[in-house]
């Protein structure tokens, strides 16, 4: 198995809730894994590890990947394509400050037939403080 796309982003999202305009900073993860197809049931997911800039641990998650295609050399392609963390939100008169999300690291696996496979590779990713981000 191997990642054969990652992209781990902050961005901020502009929402409109209950007729004030807002934003919410997201941390967004596009992953897209290559899972050697020895099996037809198979579970792919990616344990992931949110810190803020002390290095400290603000959020730990196991999330699932869902088949997306059949792909070439004999394997399937799974993807996750979602928001990872919520960030601090506004609204005119309302903040929810939450840590600053500065680093993000992923662990891939598989399972199939009782056996479990990894990459191998802790996929660990920068972000930009929040205050940066547009």
């Amino acid at each position: 198995m191997n990642a054969f796309a990652l992209t781990i982003e902050k961005q901020r999202h502009q929402f409109i809730p209950a007729g004030s305009a807002g934003s919410e900073l997201q941390t967004h993860v596009k992953l897209t894994a290559w899972v050697s197809n020895i099996a037809y049931a198979k579970n792919v997911w990616f344990d992931a590890h949110v810190f803020d800039g002390g290095n400290q641990l603000v959020q730990a998650q196991t999330l699932p990947l869902h088949y997306k295609i059949s792909a070439g050399g004999g394997g399937d392609l799974f993807e996750f394509d979602d928001v990872l963390y919520h960030g601090s939100r506004g609204q005119p008169g309302s903040v929810s400050p939450r840590p600053d999300a500065r680093r993000v690291q992923l662990c891939l696996y598989f399972e199939t037939r009782g056996q479990l496979f990894t990459d191998g590779i802790l996929h660990d990713r920068q972000l930009l403080e929040d205050g940066a981000v547009h």
